[in-house]
């Protein structure tokens, strides 16, 4: 939640918030640090707290109210509420009290700093804290330069084979977890344009992108009516001095899997190792697994060779 309110804000006012954890707090009751996790900062040149309710437990309108009068007269300044999300009535309910509050990347009242700002488009329907895959190849492809900046809808549209609707959302999914934001190319297209650019953009994006494995089967042969792609340390071996490693390492997209009758074996004595990916292994180039993608599917193996080749290339990449 850090990075998304630090993000959302940034998004907002264009200026760094100043984020600063709240840890220990003489004479507050032990109530509120084990039910908010807490912030100082500012809005503008307004200094402010923020406060995160840890509880999966739905506060209501009146509790909030509650627990925000008190933090803000304990540490005198305005406190502002920040949640994962609020009943469709409890907005309404908090503006009228007049109590701040904040739902990252979809709503923001904040009337010590004359800021109300609502989302209604039904793409801001962000309910987890990682990139989807369109939104996820989008960024992977910006860095890898396979994908010009400013992103142009259309581009992403021809290159994915996907919606319209798709793409429109997954810069949604961007803007919402504060990686850049929509705006119009050409006087009329819905573009988009990434805050930051390079190894910065890649630093800020990391810990919203996910490894496209989402399982491994095994097999015993290779089946003659598939072009399966090289993956795992082997992948990695092609591009470093590591030695391949057996069983070998294969992969192809989870839904091409599922529309071929592909007899799988248990891993523990497969000769060989297939990875279901999210996308196409190959959707950047048609021979080979991108590297930030094979990063994400080796970043945990626990094969110390394997981490040192993979730091190494890693440093190699000319952002």
């Amino acid at each position: 939640m850090f990075k998304c309110l630090k993000n959302f804000l940034f998004q907002v006012f264009r200026t760094d918030s100043g984020l600063v954890p709240i840890n220990h707090v003489k004479g507050l009751p032990v109530l509120y640090p084990a039910l908010f996790q807490m912030w100082s900062g500012a809005v503008g040149e307004t200094p402010c707290m923020f406060a995160y309710a840890r509880s999966t437990n739905h506060l209501t309108p009146a509790q909030i109210e509650r627990y925000m009068t008190v933090l803000s007269e304990h540490f005198h300044v305005p406190a502002v509420y920040v949640g994962d999300r609020l009943a469709p009535h409890e907005p309404e309910r908090l503006i009228s009290k007049g109590i701040p509050f904040i739902v990252p990347g979809k709503q923001m009242f904040l009337p010590f700093a004359g800021t109300y700002l609502k989302r209604t488009s039904p793409f801001c329907q962000i309910e987890h804290d990682y990139l989807g895959t369109c939104a996820q190849l989008i960024v992977l492809g910006v860095l890898q330069k396979y994908i010009a900046a400013p992103v142009r809808i259309m581009d992403i549209v021809d290159r994915f084979g996907v919606s319209r609707s798709t793409v429109i959302s997954a810069l949604f999914e961007l803007e919402h977890f504060g990686l850049g934001m929509k705006e119009k190319t050409n006087g009329k297209e819905i573009g988009f344009h990434f805050v930051l650019s390079g190894k910065k953009l890649w630093d800020e994006a990391q810990p919203f992108l996910r490894n496209p494995c989402k399982r491994t089967v095994g097999l015993e042969t290779i089946p003659d009516d598939c072009t399966l792609t090289l993956a795992g340390a082997d992948a990695l071996a092609e591009e470093t001095m590591l030695n391949a490693t057996e069983p070998k390492y294969y992969a192809m997209s989870l839904s091409e899997f599922r529309k071929k009758d592909i007899q799988t074996v248990n891993t523990a004595t497969a000769k060989y190792h297939l990875q279901l990916w999210l996308y196409r292994p190959t959707v950047f180039d048609p021979v080979r697994i991108d590297m930030l993608s094979l990063y994400f599917t080796l970043k945990n193996n626990p094969d110390d060779r394997v981490q040192i080749a993979l730091n190494k290339r890693m440093e190699e990449i000319q952002w």
